[in-house]
């Protein structure tokens, strides 16, 4: 059982240290093959089964599409947590005929819609029983798990230094599962839609003409922007403010308003001639309904700290 607890310790070392969350996987499952003297690993999570959208996919060797069909595919009945494929079928096995015999196990993801599904090949015999496999494996999980919560967590610290107006991090699919998400994006979606609260996945469909690195779009009441992870979609969710209202042009030059510049100091940073810059300022002005420059610079500077609502 040593080298099980060392197993462990390695595993969630390989993601703490590793800020990218899917090379994070890749390190885990790496150790894990080495650790059980394995020929190679799959490892897919998302809604298995239900087929919405494509797993994630983490492989120690190159992986083709027949395979991850057909590992999807594969019914573990009568035993769903685990079961020995004594002999792969043809698509799981690797193209050498090396890798013949497979360990295949299901973990569902706890207070999720996820599950795991990982497929060891070995060329020979296992060092390890079912049993130990199966704890092992579920240590990989949970450090995959902790992957995408650093994630949200690191995204959570740069909000708290000052760069509020990213909001709540959420890292979903583009079906609007979630696998990570922060405490403070539950309670927004709690708020404003109290009915969805714990369905696990966001309330309302992604539309994925509005998913893009620099893209806001509405979800319902509230601000939102997408921007790609490998396969998953970073999300920040925040509550609208009065600045949204604006133009992202409107909002560049009412930033520039409030830090005091003239129009013609303006008009030279963004490349725009001062009357644009004047017509920008009008618009701005009668889109927040304020008439002075101190009620603007109030608006701006309330935006830029408020804090995730």
């Amino acid at each position: 059982m040593a080298d099980l607890d060392r197993l462990i310790h390695q595993l969630y070392r390989a993601v703490a240290l590793e800020p990218d969350w899917d090379r994070a996987r890749i390190s885990a499952l790496r150790e894990w093959v080495a650790w059980g003297q394995a020929h190679s690993a799959f490892w897919l999570t998302g809604t298995v089964g239900q087929h919405p959208h494509k797993p994630v996919i983490t492989a120690t060797h190159p992986v083709a599409d027949p395979l991850i069909r057909a590992l999807t595919d594969l019914d573990l009945s009568p035993t769903p947590r685990g079961t020995w494929l004594d002999r792969l079928p043809p698509a799981l096995s690797d193209a050498a005929g090396v890798a013949t015999r497979g360990y295949l196990i299901d973990l569902h993801h706890r207070d999720t819609q996820l599950t795991s599904r990982l497929l060891i090949r070995y060329s020979g015999a296992a060092p390890f029983n079912a049993e130990v496999l199966s704890h092992a494996a579920g240590h990989l999980i949970e450090a995959g798990t902790l992957a995408l919560d650093l994630l949200l967590a690191r995204d959570g610290w740069l909000v708290a230094m000052g760069r509020t107006a990213r909001g709540a991090g959420a890292l979903v699919d583009a079906s609007g599962v979630y696998y990570a998400v922060s405490p403070t994006f539950t309670r927004l979606i709690a708020e404003h839609f109290p009915q969805h609260a714990a369905a696990g996945q966001l309330p309302v469909p992604l539309d994925e003409g509005a998913l893009g690195a620099h893209k806001v779009f509405a979800l319902g009441s509230l601000q939102a922007r997408a921007s790609p992870q490998g396969p998953l979609w970073l999300m920040h969710l925040r509550a609208a403010l009065p600045i949204d209202k604006l133009s992202p042009r409107e909002q560049e030059v009412a930033r520039h308003l409030s830090e005091g510049k003239t129009f013609k100091r303006i008009a030279q940073q963004l490349g725009l001639s001062p009357s644009t810059v004047a017509n920008h300022s009008a618009s701005i002005y009668r889109k927040l309904g304020v008439y002075r420059r101190e009620e603007l610079i109030s608006q701006v500077r309330t935006d830029a700290t408020r804090k995730p609502a």
